[in-house]
């Protein structure tokens, strides 16, 4: 691709489950093909056979001179990223108002591949050779107001104790959870939390993982926001507990943040 050129398509589950036959491979991340591995015999030649023409009706799959059927390079490129990338971003968000939203950011060489599932058994897949462009994907998702950082300290508290107070929050409003959070944090910590608990508007979570080189843990976060706040929230690497750091954030710290998480 050139610079700033992009490749899209769309695949349904059935034509992605076809298209990594000829790939030769039986994983992918947000992928499950545990349905097509139930089938019998005689089922799994009807879904090859109907998913192949429609791949063939596409373009995606194309005849060479013997009459073997081989996926076109640009798509067989793409999806290679998606299998065998060289780092992975994670995205995960959650809106009260809507169900989640799951997005894999690959990236292998310079070329970056956004996979998502727009609408259920629908894979929708975007190559980009651009160097900026997975952080302006993640950005858009994120879909920050412009917020000014609150004006309390971070803390650390056990995950299971800010649980409780999230669903006090949620059940009794943001008095029953500072209640609870005062025992840990201090209270304008515990006020400005509670806020955002009461009343959350996105919670969008993270994970970074290298697959080459040395093994090494997937660099995890999340980004809790609410009208009056913005938090990043964190394991800490305690044996002793389960234990999360809570950083209060102004809008241009996060965007910062993820930039430098998209171009690691």
């Amino acid at each position: 691709m050139s610079k700033k050129s992009s490749v899209s398509m769309v695949l349904s589950q059935e034509e992605l489950f076809v298209a990594m036959l000829h790939l030769k491979a039986d994983a992918m991340a947000g992928l499950d093909l545990a349905t097509f591995k139930q089938l019998d015999a005689r089922q799994t030649d009807l879904v090859i056979g109907v998913a192949e023409r429609a791949l063939l009706a596409r373009g995606f799959l194309k005849p060479d001179q013997k009459g073997d059927l081989h996926l076109e390079p640009a798509i067989q490129g793409m999806l290679s990223a998606c299998i065998h990338p060289d780092r992975t971003l994670f995205v995960s968000q959650t809106r009260p108002e809507v169900g989640p939203q799951e997005v894999f950011f690959h990236t292998i060489g310079k070329t970056f591949v956004m996979h998502s599932e727009p609408v259920t058994a629908m894979h929708q897949f975007i190559a980009v050779d651009e160097k900026n462009a997975t952080s302006r994907a993640v950005l858009s998702i994120l879909s920050l107001p412009k917020m000014s950082k609150p004006d309390c300290e971070g803390g650390r508290i056990g995950l299971s104790f800010f649980e409780k107070a999230r669903d006090a929050a949620l059940e009794a409003g943001a008095e029953a959870a500072v209640k609870i959070l005062t025992a840990k944090l201090s209270k304008k910590t515990s006020r400005e939390l509670a806020q955002t608990l009461a009343g959350p508007v996105a919670n969008t979570t993270f994970a970074l993982l290298h697959h080459h080189g040395e093994v090494q843990a997937p660099l995890g976060f999340s980004i809790l926001q609410g009208k009056n706040a913005l938090w990043r929230i964190a394991p800490v690497d305690d044996p002793g507990d389960e234990l999360i750091s809570i950083e209060p954030l102004s809008s241009d710290e996060v965007i910062k943040q993820i930039k430098t998480v998209a171009t690691e």
